[in-house]
């Protein structure tokens, strides 16, 4: 049998993936305290827009805006689009895990559900279950 060459741009692809995954897990509980501290310090407005399903095209709007700003900045910036939107929604988990919390009426002590957070997105499922 001949061996087949991987295509070096799928190697590079994997490669910047793989780069940028563990750049955003080595700033990943910073970024979940200061957004879980940001959302708890704003006024009820911004708090129901996030949280309330009823302002869903509102939340569609911002989302839309800051994930292309972030799209943009540096570490995302040269790679493919389509990588770039798993990464985003991968980060956009936080928001999602927030918005639980907000509604099950944050029984979970803020600094627990960050670091409940914090290890999710770090190390998935099985991260929570050998925790």
């Amino acid at each position: 049998m001949t061996e087949q060459k991987i295509d070096p741009r799928i190697i590079r692809t994997k490669e910047a993936i793989q780069r940028v995954f563990k750049q955003m897990v080595c700033k990943m509980d910073k970024l979940v305290r200061s957004f879980f501290e940001y959302m708890e310090a704003q006024d009820d407005f911004f708090k129901r827009v996030t949280c309330d399903s009823r302002f869903d095209h509102i939340r569609e709007r911002m989302h839309n805006r800051v994930t292309k700003q972030a799209a943009e900045s540096h570490p995302l910036k040269g790679l493919d689009q389509s990588v770039r939107n798993i990464l985003l929604t991968f980060n956009n988990c936080i928001v999602l895990l927030y918005r639980q919390w907000v509604a099950d009426g944050r029984k979970i002590p803020m600094e627990e559900m960050v670091e409940l957070a914090t290890t999710l997105l770090e190390n998935g499922m099985k991260g929570f279950r050998n925790k």
